[in-house]
Parts: structure tokens; C-alpha cells; sequence
């Protein structure tokens, strides 16, 4: 088969659901009207033309006529001819080329033709947003549910990120100024402690040392008056006043060597360490606090620059994409045009955007079917009539009427008659 795009020629079909006997000749034809009144055979035209290019998905459970044992359906498309018959032992299908070879896989060849949607496109309007959304995903082929997921992500460590950088900055202020330039460490108290007790030892061995002395010079002085009241034990007095002379100089020595050290600015020192290592302690909890905000915006910062290179990935494929119609697109809420919510377009520019994508999910078979089309007004027919010349598209429609211009007017399961493509008014003498 080669690249060409088919549209149908002709249709056969008999003893179809509704229909006996039908022949429609759709050569050249951009838009085919099925006409006539309700269960005349319209829909079963239609169907006809699914059944035979879908197979099994499309056909019903009693494809044949009522009282009817056999139907078949040919649906030429110029350069195949599709060939599908129903007996009670289940379908057929034949699938020949223009020269009238059979080929073989005739389903697989039919299935590369065709989308359920594109048979349909109407529906496209009516379906809800998401289904909307993932029928364009698929035709554009840009599917970010990966990104949107990372997106979400990384939005949720972000925010995270935030907090924890708020919290950070919260606790932050709540430590006074002061914190600030206090010493790096703590003030040791026990040293201190340590310190003043050293220096009290010192000071009681100062007080001994002159303690002793004053004793010496007392038992000297004691002597002196003994000497004085005991001239008889002189030599032993002025011998024992002698050693103790030596004695009481040498002890003076000793005080007069020592220091009596000052312990009121260590005493001062241990009642203002405990508020000066309040101040160590804030500003070191302060530190911590500032290197966490400082880590929590640097991680916010790079969780904005990771969500916007998403953002702008999404862009650029979007951009690049092909689209059905200029001005579609989609958000996360779903299918847009023009920037607007799907919904909210007229109705000539959402028929447009269904019929659109409904030819490009069929880029070989430019052949698109509108069931149940009565509701369709004239500004409406008109839209899909130009839509079905513009683009090169085949566009069977079923609506009911009788008298519409062009119209394959059936009843009872038979083409009826094929309206003129004018209405022409007759002229005087004819009526």
C-alpha cells in the first residue's frame, strides 16, 4: 500500500442491521448528508462504515437484518476494497488491493487507518476535561506526566524547603543582639572554682606564714623579759634566743617572699560566667540557625531553578509540537484554545477543534462520521461543510430531514432518493 490518503468511493451493504439494500456513490465528495426520518437506516450507514474498517470492536452482537440469515458490506476506498460479510457462523473480512489481490493481515492493515475518535469526533466535545486531555496528549504525543510527577515533587521539597528556611529565620529572631558578639565558647566556672581555690590555699599559707612569724617574734619578746627576770639562765636564754632569732628572721624571710593574692575579680568572674555563656550558647544556636536558613534557601533556590527548567521543557515541546488547529493547547486543568478552557470556545471553534483532531488522529483515512447530527444548524453545516473542503476530508453526516440539499434521502432501509444538490424554485407555468 502506499502513503496516499483514501477517502470512501462507494459503500454497498445488505441485510445490515437496519438496512435491505443499499449503494451510496460518494466519489469526490467532501461532505455526504444521510436523510430521512427516524429508523430509516441512517445510523446503520454509518455503522456499516465503522464495522467495516474496525472489525470486532465495532460490530454489534446481531449484525444481520431482522429474518435475514446473510449481510455483507463493501466499502471501496480506491486503492483497497474492503469486503466483510456475517453469516451465523460469525464475520469475514477480505481485504484486496485496486488490481483486486487479496491481502493478507486485512485487519492489521485496516487498524493503521483509523481511530475510534476520529470515527466519532463529535464526542470529543463532549467528553469531560481529563478525557479531553489525554486524547490531545496522545495526538500531539506530549505526555508530562513523568515532568508534572518530578514537578510535583520537587514543588512539595520546595515548599518544605521554605519552611524550614521560615522556621530557621523565626527562630533566628527570637535570640537577642547581644548574642552576637559574645565569646565563641563558654566561660568554665569549675576553673574558676579551681582557680579561687588555689588562690584561698595560698592565702591560708600566707596567713600561717605570718602567723608564725608573729608567734616567733612573740616567744622572742617572751624571752627578752626572761632574759631580763633570769639573768642566771643567761647563756642558755641568750643560745635558745639565738636559734630563735635565726628562726623568726627565717620565717620573716619567708612572709616577706610571699603574696596574698586578690580574689575579687575571680569571685566577680564566676558571677557573671553563667550569663556570659548564656550568651555563648544563644550565638552559637544562633549560628546553627543561620546556616540552616541559609541551606534551606539555597535548596529552595535550586528546587525553583529545577521547576522552571521543567516549566520551561514543557514550553519548548509544546511549542514544537503539531497541533490539529493553531491556538490549541492544554494545562493541568486540561484542553484550552486561545488560551480560554476548552468550554468556554464558541461552538463553531469547538466543532472545528473536534473535527480537527478527529482528521488528525486519521492521517491516512480522510474520512470522519457525525452521528445523530440533526442538532447541527445551518451556521454549523456550513462550519463542517467549508472544514471537509479545507482540509481534504471526507465527512459523512447523519441528520433528520428530507428536504436538505444534496441529502441520501433513505426509508425503510433503502436509499429512497438523492436530493438535487440546489433547490431550485420553479418558474411560472410549472407549478
Amino acid at each position: 500500500m502506499s502513503d496516499q490518503s483514501l477517502q470512501i468511493v462507494e459503500l454497498r451493504a445488505e441485510n445490515v442491521m437496519r438496512l435491505k439494500s443499499v449503494r451510496i456513490d460518494a466519489e469526490g465528495k467532501d461532505v455526504v448528508v444521510l436523510g430521512g426520518k427516524n429508523a430509516s437506516g441512517k445510523s446503520s450507514v454509518l455503522a456499516c462504515i465503522e464495522m467495516a474498517i474496525a472489525g470486532a470492536k465495532a460490530i454489534p452482537d446481531v449484525p444481520v437484518r431482522r429474518g435475514e440469515f446473510e449481510a455483507s458490506i463493501l466499502l471501496d476506498l480506491g486503492e483497497i476494497r474492503i469486503e466483510r460479510t456475517f453469516d451465523p457462523s460469525g464475520s469475514k473480512l477480505v481485504v484486496r488491493n485496486a488490481e483486486g489481490a487479496k491481502q493478507s493481515s486485512p485487519q492489521a492493515i485496516l487498524d493503521k487507518l483509523y481511530s475510534k475518535v476520529a470515527f466519532k469526533p463529535l464526542e470529543f466535545a463532549s467528553q469531560k476535561p481529563a478525557e479531553q486531555l489525554a486524547t490531545l496528549k496522545r495526538i500531539v504525543d506530549l505526555d508530562f506526566t513523568a515532568l508534572d510527577s518530578k514537578r510535583a515533587k520537587l514543588y512539595e521539597d520546595r515548599t518544605a524547603a521554605g519552611r524550614k528556611a521560615t522556621d530557621a529565620e523565626a527562630r533566628i529572631n527570637t535570640f537577642p543582639a547581644t548574642c552576637v558578639t559574645a565569646p565563641d565558647e563558654e566561660i568554665s566556672v569549675a576553673a574558676l572554682v579551681r582557680e579561687k581555690d588555689a588562690a584561698d590555699e595560698n592565702n591560708r599559707e600566707f596567713d600561717s606564714l605570718w602567723e608564725s612569724a608573729a608567734k616567733r617574734a612573740a616567744f622572742v619578746a617572751e624571752n627578752a623579759r626572761l632574759v631580763e627576770q633570769a639573768k642566771e639562765n643567761l647563756r642558755q636564754a641568750e643560745h635558745f634566743h639565738a636559734d630563735a632569732v635565726a628562726e623568726s628572721t627565717k620565717a620573716e624571710e619567708l612572709a616577706k617572699s610571699a603574696a596574698k593574692e586578690d580574689t575579687s575579680e575571680i569571685i566577680a568572674a564566676i558571677a557573671g560566667a553563667e550569663d556570659t555563656n548564656r550568651q555563648v550558647r544563644a550565638k552559637k544556636d544562633r549560628a546553627k540557625a543561620v546556616a540552616e536558613h541559609k541551606s534551606a534557601e539555597s535548596e529552595r533556590a535550586s528546587l525553583t531553578d529545577a521547576i522552571e527548567a521543567i516549566d520551561a521543557d514543557k514550553t519548548a515541546k509544546m511549542k514544537a509540537a503539531k497541533w490539529p488547529i493553531p491556538g490549541l493547547g492544554f494545562s493541568a486543568d486540561g484542553v484550552t484554545l486561545n488560551g480560554l478552557p476548552f468550554e468556554q470556545a464558541s461552538k463553531a471553534q469547538r466543532m472545528k477543534a473536534s473535527l480537527a483532531i478527529g482528521m488528525e488522529q486519521n492521517p491516512r483515512l480522510r474520512v470522519l462520521l457525525l452521528q445523530d447530527a440533526s442538532l447541527l444548524d445551518d451556521d454549523s453545516m456550513a462550519t463542517v461543510r467549508e472544514f471537509a473542503k479545507d482540509n481534504n476530508m471526507q465527512i459523512w453526516i447523519e441528520r433528520v430531514s428530507m428536504g436538505e440539499p444534496g441529502a441520501v434521502i433513505l426509508e425503510d432501509g433503502e436509499v429512497l432518493r438523492i436530493n438535487p444538490s440546489e433547490i431550485v424554485s420553479p418558474t411560472p407555468g410549472e407549478r
